[in-house]
C-alpha cells in the first residue's frame, strides 16, 4: 500500500502555477531577502544610536550636576540629528536599489494585458460610478481585450489634491466596452436605504417584483423590459462573485451605450510590494490576484453574451 502511494503520479500543475513558481516566486524571495537584510541593518543601527544618545545625555547631565556645567542642548541636538541621518541610511540604500516590478512581471502571464504604473492627478474621474470628489488619483492602469471586449482597470483614490495618503474614498474601477449595445441605460448600486436616489433623473426605479434582486440593489433603467434581458440570474451571480473576490464594501454599476462601468468601493487591484516598513511580500496575495483576473475574465465573457442578445 505504501509503495503504491509513493509511486502515485503527482497532480499536474496548472499553467499559472508553473509560471508562478518559475517567474514570480524567485522575485518574491529575492525582494523578501533584501527587505530582511536592510531591516536588520536598520534595527541594529537604531539600537546603537539610542544607546549613544542615552550615553550622551547622561554625560551632559553628569557635567551639569557634578561640575556645575551649563546643560548643552546644542550638543544633544547635534548628536540626535546625526543619529537620525545614520538611521535613515539603510532605508535610503534600500530605495536606491533597482527593484523588479513584480506586479508587472505577474501580468506577463496574461499576454493580452498591458500595464502602466504612472499616477495621474485629475479633477474629473470620467465616470458617474466613482464618488464625487474635488480631486482624483488614478493609478495602476491595466488594459486588455477579452473575448472582443475592451477592458480597462485602475485603482482610484479620492481626496484633496495634495493628500491622497489618507483618501476620502478609494476603490477599483472597471470599464468594459462592447461591440454591441443592449439599447438600454441601467444604473445599479447596493441598497442605500428605503429611498435610494439615482444620479440620472430620467431613469426610473425598477419595481421590486419585476426583478427579485432589486430587494438587495437600487436599480434604475430607461426601459424596464430591455433591462430584464441583461439583469438575469447569471448577471447577478457574476456581479456578486466579482464583488466578493475583490473584497468590495459596496458596488456601483452603470451601463450606457456599449460601455459598462463598475466601481468596487474599498477594494484595490494593486498591493504594495516595495514598502520598507511594510510586511514582507506575500505570495498568497499573487494567488488571490490571479483569481481576481480569472473572475474578471468570466464576467467580461458573460456580459458579452448578454449584450449580444
Amino acid at each position: 500500500m505504501i509503495e503504491m502511494l509513493n509511486t502515485a503520479p503527482e497532480k499536474e500543475k496548472s499553467p499559472f502555477e508553473q509560471y508562478f513558481e518559475e517567474n514570480i516566486i524567485p522575485l518574491v524571495e529575492e525582494e523578501n531577502r533584501l527587505k530582511s537584510k536592510y531591516k536588520s541593518s536598520f534595527w541594529a543601527t537604531l539600537w546603537i544610536v539610542l544607546f549613544i544618545n542615552s550615553a550622551n545625555m547622561l554625560i551632559v547631565l553628569y557635567g551639569a550636576l557634578q561640575k556645575g556645567n551649563k546643560i548643552s542642548f546644542e550638543q544633544m541636538f547635534l548628536v540626535a540629528l546625526v543619529s537620525l541621518l545614520v538611521v535613515y541610511l539603510p532605508i535610503k540604500k534600500y530605495k536606491k536599489i533597482s527593484h523588479t516590478n513584480i506586479f508587472a512581471e505577474f501580468l506577463k502571464f496574461y499576454p493580452n494585458f498591458t500595464y502602466s504604473d504612472d499616477k495621474k492627478y485629475v479633477q474629473n474621474s470620467g465616470s458617474d460610478v466613482i464618488p464625487s470628489s474635488p480631486f482624483y488619483l488614478l493609478a495602476n492602469s491595466c488594459n486588455a481585450v477579452i473575448g472582443g471586449v475592451n477592458v480597462a482597470i485602475k485603482d482610484v483614490r479620492t481626496g484633496s489634491k495634495n493628500n491622497f495618503k489618507v483618501p476620502t474614498n478609494y476603490g477599483t474601477f472597471f470599464r468594459l466596452e462592447f461591440e454591441t449595445s443592449p439599447n438600454t441605460e441601467i444604473e445599479l448600486s447596493d441598497k442605500s436605504g428605503l429611498f435610494g436616489n439615482s444620479k440620472h433623473a430620467y431613469l426610473s426605479r425598477i419595481k421590486r417584483d419585476s426583478i427579485p434582486a432589486s430587494k438587495y440593489f437600487d436599480i434604475y433603467a430607461d426601459n424596464e423590459e430591455k433591462a430584464k434581458n441583461v439583469l438575469g440570474v447569471s448577471f447577478f451571480e457574476n456581479l456578486l462573485d466579482l464583488k466578493e473576490i475583490f473584497g468590495a464594501k459596496k458596488i456601483k454599476l452603470h451601463i450606457k451605450g456599449n460601455k459598462l462601468d463598475i466601481f468596487c468601493e474599498k477594494s484595490s487591484l494593486y498591493f504594495e510590494t516595495l514598502s520598507f516598513f511594510g510586511q514582507k511580500t506575500d505570495k498568497n496575495k499573487f494567488l488571490h490576484l490571479h483569481k481576481q483576473f480569472e473572475q474578471l475574465t468570466i464576467f467580461a465573457n458573460t456580459m458579452q453574451s448578454f449584450m449580444e442578445q
